[in-house]
């Protein structure tokens, strides 16, 4: 999160960012959980995708090697 990065520039400025307002690690513990959150639904949508389609599609395929795969091993 690149807000997290920037906390002394943004407070020097008078930035009202996430990190500042609510601390950086209560901002950390939402991010992952929205993270977490998104990859969950994605990986729930899978079978229905793959069902729908016969097989593997192009969706489905994307979205397990572009979106999932690369935020799980982050």
């Amino acid at each position: 999160m690149k807000d997290l990065e920037d906390v002394e520039g943004d407070r020097q400025y008078g930035g009202r960012t996430m990190p500042i307002v609510l601390g950086a690690r209560t901002a950390h513990w939402i991010v992952a959980g929205a993270l977490f959150s998104l990859i969950g639904v994605l990986a729930a949508l899978q079978p229905l995708l793959w069902a729908r389609e016969g097989g593997t599609s192009m969706l489905s395929l994307y979205s397990i090697c572009l979106i999932i795969l690369p935020w799980g091993g982050s």
